[in-house]
This record gives C-alpha cells, structure tokens and sequence, in this order.
C-alpha cells in the first residue's frame, strides 16, 4: 500500500490506527488537522533546505526541482521532518539534563550533509 508524505511520518510518530476487518489488518488516520498543518509546513522547510543544499542549477523547473526532491531525498525530507518534531521546545539547545535524562541532539545539518550539490566545471 502506497501513503502519503504525511501519512508516512503519521506512521512514524505512531499517530494512526490499526483496524482489523475482516482478518485483515487496514490503516487509518484518525483526523488531527492541527497535526497534519504542522507536517505540512515541516515539509515544505525541508523541501526548501535541501533545495538550498542542492544548489539547483536556474534553468531546473519547479516540477524539476519537486521530482528530484522527491525521487532522490524523499527519506530525507521526512528524516528532517522527524527531526524538527523531535527537537521541538528544545530549539538552540546542545544538550539537555532533566531527571538524570541526558539528551543530545545531532546537528541539523548533518542531516542535510546526504544531499548531493550540483557543481559546474570551468
């Protein structure tokens, strides 16, 4: 079965249901607009940082630009997306102890390290 973007990272936050019919298990997305509008603006951030890692050459098209993003980083635009779910309330901290949980978070742009610039030979 084929999911959306943000029904993969739904799946990946554990933010769905499994509900059986008929001996067989389906999915399904309880509706959690306010959820799903943060997903979407997380996307479209990261779409916009790897757009800027890629250095697009300016004759790339938009639905250029969208297919590559999509076919050559779409794990990585949700990878970034868990990513700033998940540092969420913690923004500019390098580390974090609470209760004898120590946290320390990779730097974002390690993540953005996987994508590949377009460069031009002289």
């Amino acid at each position: 079965m084929s999911y959306t973007l943000i029904q993969q990272i739904r799946i990946r936050l554990d933010e769905y249901a499994v509900i059986e019919t008929n001996g067989s298990n389906e999915i399904s997305f309880p509706p959690n607009p306010k959820l799903e509008v943060k997903i979407g603006e997380l996307i479209e951030k990261a779409k916009q940082d790897i757009r800027h890692y890629r250095h697009y050459p300016t004759h790339y098209k938009d639905a250029q630009i969208e297919n590559d993003i999509e076919g050559n980083y779409h794990n990585l635009v949700i990878d970034l997306v868990l990513y700033d779910l998940s540092v969420e309330g913690a923004e500019y901290q390098s580390a974090h102890s609470e209760n004898g949980v120590n946290r320390t978070f990779v730097k974002r742009e390690s993540i953005l390290g996987k994508v590949v610039p377009f460069c031009n030979v002289l």
